[in-house]
């Protein structure tokens, strides 16, 4: 950010302060509170980025669905402050979508635009499996804000990702039970025992998420989802670097990534590569990018 100005990203028991400074300041403190609460808390040492000008840190443990107030404190001054609200858990659904796998054509595509106090829902009726049945994938969401893909059962699908993410805002996907996708492949034991596709361009399997989460995407939430026994396999250290299927990819998207309380599970025999995989590792925007949390998941069975 330029000096002067600041960047405050919320979340839902965390937050994130940005602050433009022409130069370190001593003993510089954050420090935060509930809206109009009397003490003041202070937040952990916020470093400063001399290559960019900036103070980067963070407030934690806080409370959902809250109000806050923060300010950045040198010598007993007031440099800057804030306020912001952190996320909530709850959000209110103007409309609800239903998925039915009778009429269902695969993938279907959701650019729907709700707001922040009208979300657009999507799920299946109760018990109901939405079987793909080979297609690239079940559900692409790109251009879509403040939409939910909740409470669905999907399996079957013979491309890369089931679900994914491009473009948008505000997107949840919440208690879905995501299994069996993934390319058809092979082991090429003359290429290091990496798996490869059977079809299309062949190239070694990687990267077949279950969910993917790609560029210009912010504020997503995946939270208490079961991904588990994926179509494709990850080799072993044996044969070379795992590659090979993941819960959850990370295409480098904008910002305010969320991944809790859910069960990535893979299986002895159709292992992850990772349970959640980050593309670009030595670049700035790699991975989750920033303002990210991950917390409260169950992890296991991952060759890397």
């Amino acid at each position: 950010v330029a000096e002067g100005e600041l960047r405050v990203v919320p979340l839902f028991e965390n937050c994130s302060v940005t602050w433009g400074a022409a130069k370190e300041i001593e003993s510089l403190a954050l420090e935060y509170r509930t809206k109009d609460a009397g003490d003041w808390s202070k937040a952990p040492p916020i470093p400063y980025f001399e290559n960019v000008r900036n103070y980067r840190g963070s407030m934690m443990g806080l409370r959902e669905s809250t109000d806050y107030e923060f300010r950045l404190v040198a010598g007993g001054d007031v440099k800057a402050q804030g306020a912001f609200r952190t996320w909530s858990t709850k959000v209110p659904v103007a409309k609800t979508v239903e998925i039915d796998p009778a009429t269902a054509m695969w993938p279907i595509r959701i650019d729907a635009k709700g707001s922040p106090d009208g979300w657009i829902r999507y799920t299946a009726k109760d018990g109901a499996v939405l079987d793909v049945k080979g297609a690239a994938r079940a559900f692409t969401v790109e251009g879509a804000e403040y939409v939910l893909l909740d409470d669905m059962t999907l399996k079957g699908g013979r491309g890369p990702n089931m679900i994914r993410v491009e473009n948008s805002k505000g997107v949840r996907i919440r208690n879905c039970d995501i299994s069996d996708w993934g390319r058809d492949s092979a082991p090429d034991y003359a290429q290091k025992g990496l798996w490869r596709e059977l079809t299309g361009k062949k190239g070694v399997v990687n990267f077949d998420g279950a969910i993917a989460i790609g560029r210009g995407t912010s504020e997503t939430v995946v939270e208490r989802c079961y991904i588990h026994d994926a179509h494709s396999r990850a080799n072993s250290w044996y044969y070379a670097h795992p590659a090979g299927p993941e819960a959850v990819t990370m295409e480098c998207p904008d910002h305010s990534t969320v991944i809790r309380w859910n069960d990535f599970v893979g299986s002895d025999l159709h292992r992850f590569n990772d349970a959640v995989e980050g593309e670009a590792n030595f670049w700035e925007n790699g991975g989750f990018n920033c303002d990210a949390d991950i917390y409260g998941n169950f992890f296991v069975f991952c060759n890397d």
